[in-house]
């Protein structure tokens, strides 16, 4: 896990204001340049920056990083800090415009093993193998409910899986067997979505994969 980085990128309309660095919440502190791992994050943002602002394709501005504090990071993950980074992004009309390309507040989590103070490994936005793996290398077991329900919240998080004004949807945990949970269990928008969870025979984490499922309807007279 170790080797590789850890990314995550949603787009603003799943996140919270933290590119502006209000956050009411509490839950983002920014990171003090007295922190050890400062340097390092300065070093990997001045570089994107660097590269964004060259580029002829797209603008960018830029925010600062800052500590996410959801609890269950501690819990899930006691030996990492997960840090966090919004920016803006707009396409330059001058240059050459990319179908497709995201707009808007896009953000980036990264993870910090808190002896080496290095980005290691971890999830990205919507590559729902690489957060199996981030759970996986840690040893993360799914034992009962409360602990599904903690993995869904981490997962959200990440993620920013948000409905309505819910931050952390609320959403149910369903144990399909003693190695299969579904995470997240909710039908909304004319959709079945969950993330499906396998455990081995200690009930730790193994694959993860998210499913969306269109849902049949009803006939109408």
């Amino acid at each position: 896990m170790k080797a590789a980085l850890f990314l995550m990128i949603a787009l603003a309309i799943h996140a919270p204001c933290v590119a502006s660095g209000e956050d009411r919440s509490g839950r983002f502190v920014p990171v003090p340049k007295i922190d050890p791992v400062y340097p390092v994050l300065d070093a990997y943002r001045t570089a994107k920056f660097k590269r964004d602002k060259e580029s002829k394709n797209y603008f960018t501005g830029i925010g600062e990083w800052q500590f996410d504090l959801l609890p269950a990071f501690a819990i899930l993950f006691p030996n990492l800090r997960f840090v966090h980074l919004g920016w803006t992004y707009t396409q330059n009309p001058k240059g050459q415009i990319i179908e497709g390309l995201p707009a808007g507040l896009l953000e980036l989590t990264v993870a910090i093993d808190k002896d080496s103070n290095r980005i290691v490994a971890g999830a990205k936005g919507t590559q729902f193998e690489e957060f199996g793996n981030l759970l996986t290398s840690n040893h993360v077991q799914i034992r009962n409910e409360a602990e599904a329900q903690r993995v869904w919240e981490v997962y959200a998080a990440l993620n920013h899986v948000v409905i309505g004004e819910d931050p952390v949807p609320k959403w149910p945990s369903t144990k399909v067997s003693e190695t299969e949970w579904h995470l997240g269990d909710s039908t909304w928008r004319d959709s079945h979505h969950y993330v499906q969870v396998i455990l081995d025979a200690n009930q730790s984490v193994l694959p993860v994969k998210r499913y969306n499922e269109k849902v049949r309807q009803s006939s109408r007279p």
